[in-house]
């Protein structure tokens, strides 16, 4: 304001005496928008007092009051003056809320207080100093004591912010002009679009959307992200016993663990391999049940599945029904564990069925060491599935097998695209008349194992054995792997092609391997029909391995 026309165009009125500049004291805040008045003498008790502005007043640019202005108040009826000084009794949101991102700020005082004082000083301040609120950006309201302010936009997802009464140099007053004194700040957090669950310091009793009220349980956080719309879960280490079940309603969930207790759940300091997540189940076969969902992310997690030790039940790591777009990376999947266990049935790392699926960088095994299986064991299931894709994963690799087979990957029926990967079928605890695949490809079409993948059939006590074994499919790319190998059983193979068209092209090593009796590098089997064309081209190396009877390149 321009000062000068403000002090000589007020007047304060009451009874019959009129008060101006010449017998009041006058201060102006820096801002030049806070006038304070302190007349030389105390207002009589119990009387009407007026304030008058006239026309005259105009602010720095030289526009003008447009009508004269007045208001007026009522001194109290004791004669003594108000020394008491305001204090805040209580802030909403008040220290340690988690608040929306749309809050209204309301602060309540002990007693009226002077608004323009209150509203100047006031300030809402994140602690990254990146958003900064105060009477510029947003509107006050008054209910009685209580102050209401609305910041012109939403506050920003999962900050700190601080309540404060500091702003511009201003201190709040009361009508008398004593200061505010006491507690004048608040601290609170903003929602996330995250649950944060921990083992040690969570409770499902929180609402787990802030990292210092976490939940204590997976399924618990579950339940939560999808009763807000959320779609991060985040979790610390530890082990969970609990079965995870992802249907329709859970579709679009990242779920990542190993965050390190005491962290704050910092991104940048998850663990997998000082403090993973594992979730192991205790009532039903598979750990993870995934059916009828989609979008679905598994990151840096190890899934058990449960020790069935009598019946012919399965047991599973991961199960995928009807589903798309499901991604497991950075994970350890097994789907019995233990030491010197037998499992009953046969063993799934991952079981899918018609759905699309990528597993990257990850390790994959039916069982872990010492385990064994009196059923079949698969490390990675596959049937009547699109698109579902391996990148970057060890599976099953120097695992044992189970006593009816065992399959590194079991491909019915299937588009598979595998890459940069290490295949490993799996060895016979005993001696058995069955046999193990490192992949094992049936009734399929468009099979792509590509680029640097290591795949062994394993061996043991198992009869025989096979690095790729493929029957009745089209399509079937094999090319530019680092070595195709049969594996020890007494009669090995590198590549088995039955009733299949396969290209064959570009890989460095193609054997029988080590099989005690007979090894093949590549046996092909009769098309009666002529239906079916085999291309091999340009490997390095196809020899039957080092059989000690027969061996076929």
């Amino acid at each position: 304001m321009d000062t000068e026309s403000v002090e000589n165009n007020f007047t304060i009125q009451y009874d019959s005496t009129i008060l101006d500049k010449n017998n009041v004291s006058i201060t102006w805040d820096s801002s030049k928008t806070l006038l304070t008045i302190d007349p030389d003498e105390n207002f009589p008790p119990d009387t009407v007092i007026y304030v008058n502005l006239d026309t005259g007043i105009m602010n720095e640019n030289g526009i003008h009051l447009q009508e004269p202005f007045q208001w007026s108040f009522i001194t109290s009826s004791s004669p003594e003056p108000d020394t008491a000084s305001p204090n805040i009794v209580s802030f909403s949101p008040q220290t340690g809320d988690v608040a929306t991102t749309g809050v209204e700020i309301r602060v309540t005082f002990s007693e009226e207080m002077a608004y323009n004082s209150v509203e100047k000083a006031f300030s809402l301040i994140s602690t990254d100093n990146a958003d900064i609120f105060n009477y510029t950006n947003g509107t006050f309201t008054w209910n009685g004591v209580t102050m209401i302010y609305t910041p012109f936009r939403e506050l920003s997802m999962e900050k700190e912010y601080v309540i404060s009464f500091s702003n511009s140099g201003v201190t709040p007053q009361d009508l008398a002009g004593n200061p505010l004194t006491g507690t004048t700040s608040s601290r609170f957090y903003t929602y996330t679009n995250k649950i944060y669950v921990s083992q040690t310091f969570g409770d499902d009793n929180n609402a787990g959307y802030h990292p210092t009220i976490p939940v204590q349980t997976i399924n618990r956080g579950i339940q939560l992200a999808v009763d807000y719309g959320y779609n991060l879960i985040k979790i610390e280490e530890g082990t969970y016993y609990e079965t995870i079940n992802l249907g329709p309603d859970e579709s679009g969930i990242l779920i990542e663990g190993s965050y390190v207790p005491g962290t704050n759940f910092d991104a940048t300091l998850r663990d997998f391999d000082n403090h993973p997540t594992e979730i192991q189940s205790e009532t039903e076969s598979y750990t993870v049940d995934i059916s009828d969902s989609s979008n679905i992310t598994l990151d840096r997690i190890i899934i058990r599945g449960k020790v069935v030790s009598s019946g012919n039940v399965e047991n599973g790591g991961i199960k995928i029904n009807n589903s798309t777009g499901i991604t497991i990376q950075y994970c350890k999947i097994y789907g019995g564990y233990g030491s010197i266990v037998t499992l009953s049935g046969d063993v799934y790392g991952i079981n899918s069925s018609n759905s699309s699926v990528t597993v990257q960088n990850s390790i994959i095994s039916a069982i872990e060491e010492q385990a064994r299986a009196q059923g079949e064991t698969y490390g990675i299931y596959i049937e009547n599935s699109s698109n579902f894709v391996i990148e970057n994963t060890n599976i099953n690799n120097g695992k044992l097998g189970g006593d009816l087979g065992a399959y590194g990957i079991y491909v019915a029926g299937s588009d598979l695209n595998i890459s940069s990967s290490d295949i490993y079928g799996g060895d016979a605890s005993t001696s058995s008349t069955e046999n193990a695949y490192g992949i094992y490809i049936n009734n399929s079409s468009n099979a792509y194992i590509l680029n640097n993948n290591s795949i062994t059939g394993g061996g043991g006590g198992y009869t025989k054995s096979y690095g790729i074994y493929s029957e009745d499919s089209t399509n079937i790319s094999i090319s530019g792997n680092n070595s195709i190998k049969g594996g020890t059983a007494p009669t090995s193979y590198g590549l088995y092609i039955d009733n299949s068209s396969i290209t064959v092209t570009g890989n460095t090593l193609i054997t029988g391997d080590s099989g005690s009796s007979t090894n093949y590098g590549i046996y092909a089997s009769t098309d009666v029909n002529g239906q079916y064309q085999v291309t091999i081209s340009n490997n390095t190396d196809i020899n039957g391995g080092s059989g000690t009877t027969y061996n076929y390149g």
